[in-house]
């Protein structure tokens, strides 16, 4: 499985994109789902994390095989490019990255607030 997506039970945002994670499944698309609550999980999760340089809590899609991954709540439309491949690697940890994944959650709560 080349495609992983890191959830906490207890997590608001992760609740907010599981059932996208849930559909992508039943489509098709190879995402293998690991809870936190598994201490095997949280072991995965460091070291990805680690080897890719990702400062992130949770929700958290990497991909292993390039190591792209989406940090935290994003739009149906961006999960759906990372699982088909369709994200270039970002930049190491650039403040233009950083205020990106800040703009896209603020984007993210006002669609939420709007519906």
């Amino acid at each position: 499985m080349e495609h992983l997506y890191f959830f906490d039970k207890h997590c608001y945002w992760c609740s907010q994109i599981t059932p996208v994670i849930d559909e992508l499944i039943s489509n098709k698309y190879k995402i293998q789902k690991l809870s936190l609550d598994e201490p095997d999980n949280s072991r995965v999760y460091d070291l990805l994390k680690q080897k890719y340089n990702i400062e992130c809590g949770t929700p958290l899609l990497i991909n292993k095989n390039t190591g792209i991954a989406l940090c935290g709540a994003a739009p149906k439309e961006a999960i759906v490019d990372w699982a088909e491949n369709k994200i270039e690697q970002p930049k190491a940890n650039t403040l233009t990255n950083k205020l990106n994944t800040i703009e896209n959650k603020l984007d993210y709560i006002i669609n939420l607030l709007s519906e």
